[in-house]
């Protein structure tokens, strides 16, 4: 079930990206961008109205838990301008595979908080097929 989620996830990820090229295109990448996260705000805002979760104690966060905002908005961004340029399969045959080398480091050294989960040479054999996947997109 929770490799049916993972793809679900890369789905709605590929769509979000069309959407939001589209989007940015028509009214620019930063108004773009800003449009895709206040929507994204409201969303969320009437899940919390919706749902009442109760929050447990609020403890000081390190400063890391903050960087997946900024990393959705430089992924927003950099898609809606790679998009344009590339297409949407190269940009997210390219993001993926960056996806995969930072999860890889993470993991191997157990960052962020992370369980180790030591990097096994196999794993080399398909992060080179994917590679020469997308490389084969570029120059052929």
């Amino acid at each position: 079930m929770y490799y049916m989620f993972g793809l679900l996830a890369g789905t709605f990820v590929a769509g979000m990206i069309f959407f939001n090229n589209l989007l940015s295109e028509t009214i620019g990448v930063y108004l773009g961008t800003l449009v895709f996260h206040f929507i994204a705000f409201v969303i969320i805002t009437v899940f919390i109205w919706i749902k009442k979760p109760i929050h447990g104690e609020r403890k000081k966060m390190p400063f890391y838990f903050y960087l997946p905002g900024i990393a959705s908005v430089l992924t927003v961004f950099f898609s809606s301008i790679s998009v344009s340029a590339i297409g949407l399969t190269l940009t997210i045959g390219l993001s993926l595979f960056g996806q995969l080398v930072f999860s890889n480091i993470v993991d191997h050294f157990g960052l962020l908080g992370m369980e180790k989960r030591p990097f096994h040479p196999k794993k080399i054999v398909g992060l080179t097929i994917i590679l020469s996947g997308i490389m084969a997109m570029i120059y052929i």
